[in-house]
């Protein structure tokens, strides 16, 4: 079995989005996920589509993907800015805020250890 061209999925997506097609472009990334071809990227923008349809909670599931992905991926800056945002959709939920402040902590870390 061939392995998917997941380079040309991500473009038919981006392609859905741009035109405002933005259920046609989430089923691709679902696609993408589904065969393991998911960045964090790919994560972020379903987790932006979620909002746009008004799928909150879809799109905070999502965002923490994103979030752990980047970081899994090397992208701290990234991460942190996604746990931003997830900050701002679930104020409340303190052990979402304290897994962003993780991150936060390891950037710190990570900075003070390279000087």
């Amino acid at each position: 079995m061939a392995k998917p061209d997941f380079k040309r999925l991500k473009s038919q997506a981006e392609k859905f989005r741009g035109k405002g097609k933005l259920e046609e472009a989430l089923e691709i990334y679902k696609e993408i996920e589904e065969k393991g071809g998911a960045d964090a990227k790919v994560y972020q923008k379903m987790a932006e589509i979620y909002l746009k349809i008004n799928n909150e909670n879809s799109a905070i599931e999502t965002y923490k993907k994103a979030m752990r992905k980047y970081l899994d991926e090397g992208f701290l800056l990234q991460a942190i800015a996604v746990g931003k945002i997830l900050q701002e959709l679930v104020p409340d939920d303190k052990a979402l805020q304290e897994e962003v402040e993780q991150v936060l902590a390891n950037r710190h870390k990570t900075t003070i250890g390279k000087i």
